[in-house]
């Protein structure tokens, strides 16, 4: 169905056939995930015979008009991360008893990590106006981290898709003009786990770093919101209360995510590898999809 359309057409079309498939299917429950699948369902459940519905937030949504009135909330909701949380309850004035908190799981029966003779820096998210950014600044650190660290030969492997992408291979252009080699810009993939293998050093944020975690891959946080570093104890408290977004994190900028790709490039192989079972060890304890699942 059309629910990444806003348009009157499509939102009809989506209540409707939602509305046969919940009546007509002995459904108990509708989970909502995303604005327009809960204005739908939301708009379904004032309706006698639809089912409780429940809508999941992972990120803020605007709370001003028009976009407030638009955004509908279920019998129950659930969070991503205790800062959304908090964001629901104080500008949507949702009952607290209401939301619970649910965080991204991710799978942990990954391949095995190849070795290299390389040094081999991956990152992942979509590349779009709001999250591109940690891709483009390591894009342009490259011939830096090149030139400084030419023994271990470093490339970066850029992964997504979105309405950056285009920009992106422009960027990964001109680091390879400067530095032949530097960067390889894969799109959109199907076997991320396969990519996650053959890296050293992940940078990144939400789900893929905690992918990258599970995979025993050494993590920088950065986003276009915030750069947190690399995760280790120190930090992983704060990254679970903002879903390792970095929200409220220091300034992505250049010279603050150098500075965290070089800790890691700097650290000799069993201190990255120490990092890499930190967040393995991590996962597998709090953010498996199995234990959310459960």
């Amino acid at each position: 169905l059309p629910l990444d359309r806003k348009g009157v057409v499509s939102v009809v079309k989506s209540a409707n056939e939602i509305w046969k498939l919940a009546t007509g299917g002995r459904f108990d429950v509708v989970q909502a995930h995303g604005r327009i699948p809960a204005f739908v369902c939301g708009m379904l459940s004032r309706r006698a015979g639809f089912p409780p519905f429940a809508v999941t937030a992972h990120g803020f949504y605007d709370p001003k008009p028009p976009m407030r009135s638009l955004t509908l909330w279920g019998r129950r909701n659930i969070a991503v991360s205790e800062d959304v949380k908090s964001f629901m309850v104080e500008k949507y004035k949702l009952d607290p008893d209401a939301i619970d908190i649910i965080t991204n799981g991710v799978d942990t029966d990954v391949p095995a990590h190849q070795d290299s003779p390389r040094l081999r820096i991956v990152t992942a998210s979509r590349l779009d106006g709001d999250t591109a950014l940690t891709p483009a600044l390591l894009c342009e650190l490259m011939p830096r981290i090149r030139k400084d660290f030419p023994e271990l030969d470093p490339t970066l492997t850029v992964v997504g898709g979105g309405s950056k992408l285009t920009a992106m291979r422009e960027a990964a252009r001109l680091a390879n003009s400067q530095s032949p080699g530097a960067v390889t810009v894969a799109g959109s993939v199907i076997d991320m786990p396969s990519i996650l293998a053959r890296a050293d050093i992940f940078v990144g944020s939400s789900r893929a770093a905690l992918e990258a975690m599970a995979a025993s891959v050494p993590v920088v946080l950065c986003s276009d919101m915030g750069c947190d570093g690399v995760i280790d104890e120190t930090n992983l408290r704060r990254a679970e209360e903002t879903n390792f977004t970095c929200r409220g994190g220091a300034p992505a900028d250049l010279e603050t995510l150098r500075l965290a790709v070089e800790r890691l490039i700097c650290a000799d192989e069993r201190e990255r590898s120490l990092y890499g079972a930190f967040g393995r060890a991590y996962v597998t304890r709090r953010a498996s999809a199995e234990l959310f699942a459960d």
